[in-house]
């Protein structure tokens, strides 16, 4: 998941807490790891009760739901654009999504069945990919290339940017990295080395 730099300088979480919803199923959104397909987080902020629903789509978390009071209602501080404006929500997703995210693994991949650690029962219901074979959508690949080449800008190392925004593992990572190298979308480097974007993508990206 990107993490967007306009909230960094946002309001401050305490106690951020995070857990599946009632409804909620399991996502087998990569090799090893399982996600709730429905799970709200809530935290406190600078004297504000914030609460999310977020959900797992096809392309990753998205929130449905945000409210956001304050535990004396009308006796305390108004709730206005510019208070809203702080409130890091992607940051505030991803701290969540690692918070209930569990280790799964495929019981039957001709079945699609895989299994959540702490959780009873099976999941899945279609054939599930096993190993490095499986490609990447190309929307997927040009978010890997984003975050890469902003991380380049930033002075990060960018497989670890692409690990944790997304997130994924670190090695999970590195392939997608190759496959958007692979696909055109970052250009060639030598093993071992980040790419060096172009000067001028670079600006583009500063100004996103």
């Amino acid at each position: 998941m990107d993490v967007s730099r306009p909230y960094h300088k946002g309001v401050t979480s305490t106690d951020l807490t995070a857990e599946p919803d009632d409804r909620a199923g399991w996502v087998l959104a990569e090799q090893g790891w399982a996600y709730p397909s429905r799970f709200t987080v809530r935290t406190e902020m600078d004297g504000f009760t914030v609460a999310m629903l977020v959900l797992i789509a096809d392309h990753g978390p998205q929130v449905s739901v945000l409210q956001v009071e304050h535990p004396i209602m009308g006796m305390g501080a108004p709730i206005t654009q510019k208070i809203l404006r702080k409130i890091p929500i992607e940051r505030l997703v991803n701290a969540g999504i690692t918070l209930v995210r569990r280790p799964a693994e495929i019981v039957n991949a001709e079945h699609g069945w895989y299994q959540v650690e702490g959780v009873e029962g099976l999941y899945g219901g279609r054939p599930v990919r096993e190993g490095r074979g499986s490609q990447t959508d190309d929307e997927r690949l040009a978010r890997v290339a984003a975050i890469y080449k902003q991380a380049v800008l930033e002075g990060r190392p960018p497989v670890l940017a692409v690990k944790d925004e997304l997130p994924c593992s670190r090695s999970h990572a590195g392939r997608l990295v190759a496959q958007a190298r692979k696909a055109g979308r970052l250009p060639a480097t030598a093993p071992g080395r980040a790419s060096t974007v172009p000067a001028e993508e670079l600006h583009s990206v500063a100004k996103d």
